[in-house]
């Protein structure tokens, strides 16, 4: 009986660390060309979803939904990497070899997380 309970603790407690770490990350494949020579089209990212907002710096990847709605263009959950910290915002830009600037400012509550692995 002591067996059944211990294996049925250790069932338990291994479903309450899956559902953790499920909720804790998520993954965002990058649809464009825009985060070129970091993230490549197609590539998976890995984004922590329980950031911090202290946590955000200058040259960080983070995950954002997207603003609006642009027919045929990026739309949901997009990935840029962080150029400027204020209190308030983010200035996001695209990757390094991109040959326009197309810099967004967001308000740090629409960040939903920061890139750990790509």
């Amino acid at each position: 009986m002591k067996k059944f309970f211990l294996s049925l603790v250790a069932a338990l407690a291994g479903i309450c660390l899956a559902v953790t770490v499920h909720c804790a990350f998520m993954t965002v494949e990058e649809q464009s060309s825009a985060m070129l020579p970091d993230i490549e089209p197609g590539q998976k990212v890995l984004v922590y979803l329980l950031t911090k907002d202290s946590d955000i710096h200058e040259g960080d990847i983070v995950a954002f939904e997207s603003p609006y709605y642009t027919v045929g263009g990026e739309n949901g959950i997009l990935l840029r990497k962080v150029s400027k910290v204020s209190e308030e915002s983010v200035v996001l830009s695209c990757g390094a070899n991109m040959t326009q600037k197309e810099d967004m400012e967001i308000s740090r509550d629409d960040i939903l997380g920061k890139a750990v692995m790509f």
